[in-house]
This record gives structure tokens, sequence and C-alpha cells, in this order.
């Protein structure tokens, strides 16, 4: 169990003035000072930080106590202090990983011109605040860039913010709630940079779930049935001299508030405690081999898998998104990189994707395999069989886009005309290894890599001005989407120059 120390000291600062204030300094001391001519009869101090994602609130516990500065040296001590314990203390859930701490103080009153809590003699300063929350665990590993909470708010009993601390914020509000929530895509890369929603993944690398099928005479059952299932790899060994499969799935991480709706339906894999809004999580318990070594392993940082479990056997979590009558989206990310589990080709009615299944034997003897489909409507349980079913062994479908990659933007982008470039041909020096511009759209560019390496991507006028530079470092090859802020730039034409490794291509394209 992790125990983390929560405290705040106020400090005045001499930059604004305020009613009421809240500091956090290195030794995260709390401290609060009514600065105003009136008593603050009764407060609400609110403590907002990032978990791992919990099935219930109840499994934090706090402690609070005073830390005492001792005069005599560097540093202090926590003790116990009655008068500093709150009316009542509240855990709320606030998102997938994002928490708050309520602490009622409506039994306390802090007199004008005064510090709570007041200093004990015998100290040379003010002797804050402890809280102590426990259980939090490694909470910053799971926030996204930008959404690490360490945020606390004074709010008087009638609810008005007096102040508040996040990061180096001081507005008088409560921090913003993370409604996007982790899935997980197949991916047959090394690694997931490059992606657009690389920067929610607490490790940019690919991670990856084995689990054993069953030995023996049952080891060829375990196969893959058809195609060549994206992300997903069949690997055989010996063990004590018997024969055995494990089977190995890879994923990059991404964030959605909203899954896409499809023609069809599909799940990812979950990876906070609930789903996307629009999608229902399913749970799939492996009951893996008991006679051989039992070889079930998560990627090397195995937290990243929550809400599954691997140990001896395997409960894997999934997301199912039931299709959209009259969605005209043939997938949900198309990006030849990434693959989702869905039904059968002919459910699909599309030709801009490959299909792959693939069979698991499970355990023969003493089989506890099951199946949870959670809140799952009745109705919509035969949808998600279509995609993973059986009993004793487990055939999972998948699929992949193999569509045009000029279609990898959405509806959204912009018409990549074909004809003359408006540029000097000087400046376009295409060669087989040049990179190449496969589409543009108000909010990215996306090119086409033939080799690693420096790029800078160039929007240029009809004028020939230049109305916006991108440059990315040290990318690899394959497929990226380049974000750019397109500001008050105006719809009409434009051309996209690309250059990387002293190679130049461009793209005459309409930005809409």
């Amino acid at each position: 169990m992790k125990k983390i120390y929560l405290l705040i000291l106020l400090v005045v600062s001499i930059s604004f003035a305020a009613d009421y204030q809240i500091n956090l300094m290195s030794l995260r001391a709390i401290s609060i000072t009514n600065f105003t001519n009136k008593d603050l009869k009764g407060f609400k101090l609110y403590y907002y930080f990032n978990s791992r994602p919990v099935e219930n609130v109840s499994e934090f516990s706090y402690e609070i106590t005073r830390f005492e500065f001792n005069a005599a040296a560097t540093g202090g001590t926590t003790i116990p202090d009655a008068t500093l314990q709150p009316k009542s203390v509240t855990f709320q859930k606030l998102s997938a990983i994002q928490y708050r701490v309520i602490l009622d103080y409506s039994n306390i009153t802090i007199p004008a011109k005064k510090v709570f809590p007041k200093s004990k003699k015998g100290y040379t300063a003010s002797d804050p605040l402890s809280i102590e929350i426990k259980n939090i665990g490694e909470g910053t590993r799971w926030a996204k860039p930008g959404h690490e909470l360490d945020a606390y708010v004074l709010e008087s009993l009638s609810g008005e913010v007096l102040a508040s601390l996040n990061g180096s914020s001081r507005e008088k509000k409560h921090p913003d709630i993370d409604k996007e929530r982790r899935i997980g895509f197949l991916t047959s890369g090394t690694h997931c940079l490059g992606n657009d929603f690389a920067k929610y993944t607490p490790n940019w690398s690919v991670f990856a779930i084995t689990i054993d099928a069953e030995s023996g005479t049952d080891i060829s059952e375990t196969k893959i049935k058809s195609g060549s299932p994206l992300g997903i790899q069949i690997f055989e060994e010996t063990v004590n001299k018997k024969k055995v499969k494990r089977v190995q799935f890879a994923y990059c991480t991404f964030a959605y508030e909203t899954l896409p709706k499809t023609t069809y339906d599909y799940a990812v894999l979950s990876l906070d405690s609930e789903c996307p809004q629009g999608s229902y999580q399913v749970s799939r318990h492996h009951d893996t081999e008991d006679n051989s070594a039992n070889h079930n392993q998560p990627t090397s940082a195995a937290q990243y898998i929550l809400p599954s479990i691997v140990n001896n056997d395997a409960t894997l979590k999934y997301c199912y998104v039931p299709n959209q009558r009259g969605s005209t989206a043939n997938y949900p990310i198309k990006d030849s990189r990434f693959g989702v589990f869905a039904g059968p080709r002919s459910n699909l009615g599309n030709n801009y994707i490959a299909t792959s299944q693939i069979y698991i034997k499970d355990e023969s003897n003493r089989n506890q395999n099951w199946w949870s489909y959670g809140n799952v409507l009745t109705h919509l349980q035969s949808g998600f069989q279509a995609i993973m079913n059986g009993s004793n062994y487990t055939e999972y479908n998948v699929i992949k886009w193999i569509g045009p990659e000029n279609k990898i933007l959405s509806k959204s982008a912009a018409e990549v005309a074909e004809g003359p470039i408006p540029v000097e041909k000087t400046l376009v020096a295409a060669t087989p290894l040049a990179p190449a511009i496969k589409g543009l759209s108000r909010s990215a560019v996306a090119v086409e890599l033939k080799t690693s390496g420096n790029v800078k991507v160039s929007i240029v006028n009809i004028n020939g001005s230049v109305v916006a530079n991108i440059a990315q470092e040290n990318l690899q090859s394959g497929i990226h989407q380049l974000k750019w802020n397109s500001g008050a730039v105006p719809n009409g034409r434009y051309v996209v120059k690309v250059e990387q490794n002293g190679m130049v291509n461009a793209k005459n394209v309409i930005l809409k």
C-alpha cells in the first residue's frame, strides 16, 4: 500500500491581492489564510488526485495530522491533533482515474486575518495540516500530460469557491474533469509514437498480453484459422517435454470520450475501469493451461493492462461498440497500423477491410472459462458473440484497414487535387524515397515517410506565401498525422510541401 502526504502551506503573494489563499510548498504542507476582516465560519476543503482505476472509492482511506516543524531541526514530524478533524470526509470518483476527497470543516472557524491551522507553541513556523490519503498508488503514471491532478479548492459552506490551487493556476475554480477513457487498438508495430493519441499512453511503447493455450494433444487446435490477424501472434514452445502454445496480443493505447460508430459491431481492449460513451465493458475469463508451467504474462509494466488481470489465468476486458444504423464510417480509425475485433466479413460489406480468425483452445480439464456481458442489453449480446465466442475455447474475429491510405483522414479532410502545383519546379525534386502527402484537414496533415529522419511541412497559398510551418523531429518511416493549427487560414487552394533528408515533395490541395 502506498502512502502519499498531501500538505499545503499558505504564503502571502505580492503579485495580487486575495481574500483567501492556498499555497503549495516543497514540504507539501497545507494551511489556509483568511485575509478578510470577517470570520470564515465553516468551509469545505477539496483535494483532487489521480489514481489507478479502482472499482470502489471505499478502497481509499485517510488520516489527518499536524505537521510540526521542529525549531531545533530542519525537518519535522506528523502528530495526531483532534482539533484538526473535519466534521465529515467524503471520497468521490470523478472519472476513470480522477478522484477527490471533500473535508467538511463546517465545525471550524478561521478568524479574520488568521491562519488555519494555528501554530502550536514552541515551534518556529506555522504547523500545517497533513492529509494522508492511503492507497493512491502511482496516480500520475495514469494521467495524460497536463492532466496530473494535485489540486486544492477552498469553498464556503454556501458553495462559493474562495481559493484554489491547481499546479501554477490560481483561478477560483474546480479543475476540469477528464471525460476520456483509454482503450487499446491491436498493432503489429514496435512502438506507438506517431499516432495522434501517443500523448495519452502511459509508456509510449507497445504493450503485450500473453496467455497459455492447452498443451498436449490439444495443441493443434490453437491456431490462426484464416487471414493474418494484426497484432496477434502464436508461439510454440516445449515445457517439461510437452509442446505448448502461447498467444500474444500487442496493443497501443488511445483515448476517447466516445468511441466512433461504424456500420458493424466491433470491440477494443478496455484500459480503464469504465469504457468510453456509447460502448459496453465485457469480460472474458480464460482458464488457461494448468498442467505445464504457466507462462501467462502481461507487458513488463503490468499496471498498464488494468482493468484486465493476468496471473495463473487471464480475465481480459473489452469495450464493445454496437453498430449504428445509417453510419457511413467503414472503420473506426483509418490507419493500417491498428486493428480491432469485429464480426465476420459477411457482416462488414466493404472492400477496404481484411478479416482474420484466431482459435484459442483453453484448459480442457476442469474448465472455468466464462463470459460476463456486464450491462450489455440482451438484444445486443448476439452482436458481441459474433465478434468473440466459445465455451472451453475462444474464437476471436479480427479486422484491419487495408483501404486507400488517402482516406486516412476523416470526412472533414481536404480534397487532394491533382494537376499543376503553383510553386517553383526547383522546389519539387520527388524521388522514390521522397515523403508523400496523403491529405490535409483543419487539424492535421497526413504524410507517408519512406525513411526515418527530421520532417518539415509547409502550407503555401496560391501567391507563394507560407501560411504555416510544421516541423517534426526524428520520425520513423510509415504514415503519420502531423498536427497543425489552421487558425484563421481561409478556405481555398493551397500547396502542401514536405521535406525530409534533402528530398522534397508537394501536392496541390483544397482546404475546406
